[in-house]
Formats: structure tokens, C-alpha cells, sequence
């Protein structure tokens, strides 16, 4: 999970202090049913009548985890191309959806592809067709084809101008020698500009199949008819079986790797990076999402306090973890003065090992559920984000644990905390990119280089 925002955890918090022993439901109370339809697809709906509107998100199990050599960046030039193809009478998806006012969109990740429509209800009829014939019928054409590469290779580009994306590009390469998590999700310029539609039609064909799809819909809508009119949609294809083996799990690395580099800025730029939990263990999953908010959330995080503001060796301080299908990162990062990268390094280091030998306090512990509860509910508070959560864990795992996300945390005890800093947050088995300011004196310490 990653956080929206501080200032939503902090004006949430001061509500719930009146309610210190509430279990809220965070994503509302609406009824939640799946089924599996026979040819393997799955569909999970949430029936709020509030508004009249209706977020359907279909999720392929088809990310860069899954693209065979050959196909690097594919899963992501198929998710641009399903906007641009054309089915049966040549119509488009997302001129189709915004002539009716509704909302498309799509994003590539590592473990899937997530392609949402948000729409008023009354049109789910008529839009159910057209995101199926997308998904599964979409015609791709050469030169719309070549036309989304340049756009793509901008993107890139763009991407490799913000130091923040660049240095995190560097921790996953860095971090992931051989595992596919290591490689950007979009491929490299010169990994896109290979691929031909052939490639694509070969990935497409392996991956977009029911049985490794989920489609989730949330708000005014009737589950047991969407249920029966999805399956009178799709019962005509196949539910398919990928030729796929998931890769080895890299191993966290034994000794420090770090990697320097010099860039046009006023300001340093330093990331630390832990190999961190897979959605397999949902414990640690737990754990370390309220890690991330004891170090990193708002001005009450450890490491804002430690480094920002008392030592003040850095100008801000930001954490991360996102869980995955397969193992991770804990992602430190910071903006530091020129100069002070060594100071930094050795303060944040110093920081995440406290956290590894003492357990947090009650009280502190509390206060980083509050806020962690606050975020996940504000995340959730429209249809198509309550979408986003089932899916994401539907992808990875099951939606029920979107449901029980806020109970779980809630268990995790100080000790538990304490344990899973131990085993993932080790003092030398992390990964430090530096992004040193062009006649910066300082420099960080060289450990393995890349």
C-alpha cells in the first residue's frame, strides 16, 4: 500500500481520537459477492446505491513480471494499444465512454493491468460490451502501433527528467539483478522500439484470457445480473492456460550495493532500498505498511523528526512499500544539501536500526494505526478507488483482503513490528542509490558498485 497523503491521516485522526476503539469499515458496507464463471473468470461486485454511478475495473494478471525475454515492455504497449484498437465496426473504448460522460482509464504495474470505466449506471448496459470487446477482440493495427512507440519512448523520456522517478528506477535495477521486478515497467526505449505486433499478439494471446482475469464492479448495480450478463459476454472465449513459471526470488543482497551518480541539481537525492514482503505473508505485509507510517508519515515519522528536523541533514524525507505479488521494496528516500550525503546516509541507517532493536511504544504504535487507518480509508472513499483495492488484491491474492486490510493492522503488536524490521530491514543487506548534486563534496560510502 502507499500512502495519498499526510494531511488526510492528520484531520481523520482527530475525528477518530473520539473513537479509539471503533473498527470502521473502510470501504463502507456494502454487499460484497464473487463467483467464478466457467470459463474461469472472475467477478467480484459491491452494490452501493449512494450515487447513481458504477466503476467496473478488469484486471489481467499481465504485467512486466509476466513478459518473456523478448517481450520486455509489452504488457504496457498492449495496455496504450487497447485505448487506440478497434472491434468489431470499428469503434474505440474511450471515445465511446466519454461521449456518455464516463471516465477510462488503464495503468501497467508489475503484477497486472488494470483497465477502469466509471460510468452513470444507467449506461452499464450498453458499456459492458464495449470493455469486453476491448479486452478480448481488440483489432491492433501497424501504424497505431508505431505511433504509441513515440509516445511511449516520451513518456521515457519525460520519466528520466524527474530525479525522483530516475532514482527509483535506479533502486529497482540496483536492488534486482536478475529478477524482472528489476527492470522498468514500460522497458527501455530501445526494449519498446523492438517489439512488433506479432510479439504483442503472442503476449496478448497467452495472458489476456478469462482465467487469468478479474473483473470488479462497485455502486449502483445488481450483482447477481451483472454476474449472469457477464458471463453471457465472455462464455464465448475460452478461459485459456498461460505458459507461464514465475522467476526464482532473488535473494536480498549480502552486503551493501551502491550506486553514485552525478546530476544537474542544487539538491542531493539518496535512496535506500530493502528487499521487503510478499503478499504470501500478509503478517509482515502488515507490519511493514505501519513501519513505513512510523518512519515516514507526516511530521510525527521518526526519520522527518531525526533527520529533518533535529540533525537537519536533509530537507525531506519520504518511505514507501507497495506489496506485490512477490517480494518487494521498503524504499527510503530523502532530498538532501549538497554535502551532507554521508551525514544523511548514516543518520537514516541509524534511524531504521533503532526500529529493528527496540519495539515501538503503545502509544506510538496507536497513533501509527490511526494514521494508517485514515489514509486507507480516504483512498477508498470513491467507487472507482474501492475498484482499484479489491483488484489490486484480487490480482495478487483475494479481494477479501482489501476487506480485512484494517482489522489485520490493527492486531499487529509491537513486538511483531519490532520482528519484522529484523528480518527485512537488515543493516547490510540494502541497496543505495545516490543522486549527487553537481559539485557536491560529499559523497556516499562505495560498498559494491553496480
Amino acid at each position: 500500500m502507499l500512502r495519498r497523503g499526510a494531511l488526510y491521516g492528520i484531520l481523520l485522526v482527530c475525528v477518530l481520537e473520539t473513537h479509539a476503539g471503533a473498527q470502521l469499515p473502510a470501504l463502507g458496507s456494502g454487499q460484497v459477492s464473487q463467483r467464478t464463471l466457467a470459463n474461469g473468470l472472475s467477478v467480484v461486485v459491491k452494490e452501493e446505491r449512494q450515487w447513481p454511478v458504477v466503476s467496473v475495473g478488469v484486471f489481467i494478471r499481465a504485467g512486466s513480471l509476466h513478459e518473456a525475454p523478448g517481450q520486455e515492455g509489452a504488457a504496457h504497449l498492449v495496455e496504450h494499444l487497447l485505448f487506440e484498437a478497434t472491434g468489431d465496426g470499428g469503434v474505440k473504448l474511450a471515445p465511446e465512454i466519454e461521449a456518455i460522460g464516463g471516465r477510462v482509464a488503464a495503468t501497467t504495474m508489475r503484477d497486472f493491468v488494470q483497465l477502469n470505466v466509471t460510468v452513470a449506471s444507467r449506461y452499464l448496459e450498453d458499456v459492458l460490451p464495449l470493455i469486453v470487446r476491448a479486452v478480448f477482440e481488440a483489432k491492433l493495427d501497424e501504424q497505431v502501433l508505431q505511433r504509441e512507440i513515440e509516445v511511449i519512448k516520451r513518456e521515457m523520456a519525460d520519466r528520466q527528467e524527474r530525479a525522483d522517478l530516475y532514482l527509483l528506477d535506479m533502486l529497482w535495477r540496483l536492488a534486482f539483478r536478475e529478477h524482472p521486478y528489476g527492470r522498468p515497467i514500460g522497458g527501455r526505449p530501445e526494449d519498446v522500439g523492438r517489439l512488433s505486433l506479432q510479439v504483442l499478439e503472442s503476449f496478448r494471446s497467452t495472458h489476456y484470457v478469462p482465467g487469468n482475469m478479474s473483473i470488479v464492479a462497485v455502486g449502483d448495480v445488481d450483482g447477481q445480473w451483472l454476474m449472469a450478463r457477464l458471463n453471457e459476454l465472455t462464455r464465448q472465449y475460452e478461459g485459456g492456460t498461460r505458459e507461464w513459471t514465475a522467476p526464482p526470488v532473488e535473494t536480498a543482497p549480502a552486503t551493501p550495493r551502491v550506486l553514485t551518480a552525478q546530476v544537474e541539481r542544487d539538491v542531493s537525492l539518496l535512496g535506500v532500498a530493502w528487499h521487503a514482503p510478499s503478499i504470501a505473508e500478509k503478517g509482515d505485509v502488515c507490519a511493514m505498511d505501519l513501519i513505513y507510517t512510523l518512519l515516514g508519515a507526516s511530521a510525527s515519522g521518526r526519520l522527518r523528526r531525526a533527520l529533518v528536523d533535529e540533525k537537519r541533514v536533509a530537507l525531506s524525507v519520504d518511505t514507501q512499500f507497495l506489496t506485490q505479488k512477490e517480494p518487494g521494496l521498503f524504499i527510503v528516500t530523502a532530498l538532501v544539501p549538497k554535502g551532507r550525503e554521508q551525514e544523511a546516509q548514516a543518520f537514516l541507517l541509524d534511524e531504521v536500526r533503532k526500529l529493528t532493536e527496540s519495539p515501538p511504544s503503545d502509544a506510538e504504535l496507536d497513533q501509527a494505526k490511526r494514521l494508517l487507518y485514515a489514509d486507507y480509508a480516504f483512498t477508498n472513499e470513491s467507487y472507482d478507488e474501492q475498484v482499484g483495492s479489491m483488484g489490486f488484491y484480487e490480482s495478487i491474492d483475494t479481494y477479501r483482503f482489501a476487506l480485512d486490510y484494517v482489522s489485520a493492522v490493527m492486531a499487529i503488536t509491537p513486538d511483531q513490528v519490532r520482528e519484522t524490521a529484523r528480518k527485512y530491514l537488515r543493516p547490510d543487506a540494502y541497496s543505495l542509490v545516490v543522486l549527487q548534486a553537481a559539485g557536491g563534496p560529499g559523497e556516499a560510502d562505495q560498498g559494491v558498485e553496480l
